[in-house]
Parts: structure tokens; C-alpha cells; sequence
């Protein structure tokens, strides 16, 4: 293992111990999400994007990690994708991958440079 890869310790719950839901817990779901760094803590920014731009949208919860608990998040996150992948497929992150060719002709792909997809009629 080199240096800057990190030990992590895997610890099974017991019995009573974990995160408990609650009838006033706060449940949503996240089309937006901003990570901002700083020197003692990662703040992860939840939101919904706007209908008519993708890259904003109305924040609705903010959640604060130590940076060691982000690093140990990370790590389950990646095993998870890695289980769901096994089972299902690769993901494909990009959205505009995804299309169909008979789901193009309802969208508009811009590229980054601005300029449109040249498959779009």
C-alpha cells in the first residue's frame, strides 16, 4: 500500500447503533450538489436545479463533514458504486451518453466550446 493511500477500517454495526429515522427528518432528493473544501471541513451544498439551467437551482440543505469522516464517506461511496456496478452495468456520468438516438430529437446538447451538437436536427 503506498503513502497516500489510506487504511480504512471496516466496523459492522451492532445491534441499536447507526443513524435512526425520525417523523421529522428531513428526506429529498438532489439534482444539484456543490462540494466546497476549507481547512478543517467539506461542506456538501444539496439543492434542485433550475428548470431552464441545469447548473443552478434552489439549495435546500447543507451538510458539514470533517474532512477524515468525508475521507471515510468517500470510501463507502466508491465501494457502493463498484457493488451497483458489478450488478448492473458501468454508470455513465454524462448525461448526453446516455441519449438514445431517438431521444435526441427532443433535446439540445451544447457543447462546452457553446456551439450545438451537430446531431441535433
Amino acid at each position: 500500500m503506498s503513502e497516500t493511500e489510506p487504511t480504512v477500517r471496516m466496523i459492522k454495526a451492532t445491534e441499536g447503533t447507526g443513524v435512526r429515522d425520525t417523523s421529522t427528518q428531513l428526506v429529498n432528493y438532489a439534482t444539484l450538489t456543490q462540494v466546497k473544501t476549507g481547512l478543517e471541513e467539506i461542506a456538501l451544498h444539496f439543492g434542485h436545479t433550475d428548470e431552464d439551467n441545469a447548473l443552478s437551482g434552489q439549495g435546500f440543505a447543507k451538510i458539514y463533514l470533517s474532512v477524515p469522516h468525508a475521507k471515510r464517506l468517500l470510501v463507502v461511496l466508491q465501494s457502493s458504486i463498484s457493488d451497483y456496478e458489478k450488478i448492473f452495468g458501468e454508470i455513465i456520468a454524462d448525461p448526453t451518453q446516455r441519449i438514445t438516438a431517438e431521444g435526441r430529437q427532443f433535446v439540445t446538447i451544447e457543447e462546452p466550446n457553446g456551439s450545438e451538437d451537430a446531431t441535433q436536427s
